[in-house]
């Protein structure tokens, strides 16, 4: 295995022998670098976004096939599902950070998730405690 938690044998191999790095191997990566730089409450946190990313995008999607209309149509099905805008927001983040991540890894030569925006969340007004 080798750093980062990647393993070969976990991933598939592509044309003339080279290693295709899929999706659930980048979460992998990404969670082992995150499990030394961030609080065991924030990596929860996390692993629940990553998790809910590999329900909706199949896990051994090669890293190299996502593209911007993949994660597009991704956060479309979760507006049609009924998510609210804050939570769609998070699951944006969300693949903001792993593809982010490839980037910095070498994994992705381009951020398919650079040009998707965050949708508004509407703004609430403020509660005040009651003086009973």
């Amino acid at each position: 295995q080798e750093p980062g938690g990647w393993s070969p044998r976990s991933s598939s191999l592509g044309s003339a022998g080279s290693v295709t790095i899929t999706l659930s191997d980048l979460v992998t990566r990404l969670e082992a670098h995150a499990s030394a730089t961030v609080r065991a409450s924030t990596l929860q946190t996390y692993r629940f976004g990553w998790q809910a990313i590999l329900r909706m995008i199949p896990p051994q999607t090669p890293v190299t096939a996502i593209t911007t209309a993949m994660l597009l149509a991704t956060i479309g099905k979760l507006q049609a599902d009924g998510f609210s805008a804050e939570s769609v927001r998070k699951h944006i983040a969300q693949v903001k950070k792993l593809c982010s991540y490839a980037v910095r890894e070498g994994l992705l030569i381009q951020d398919p998730a650079t040009s998707i925006k965050l949708p508004k969340v509407p703004k609430r007004l403020p509660r005040f405690l009651s003086p009973e």
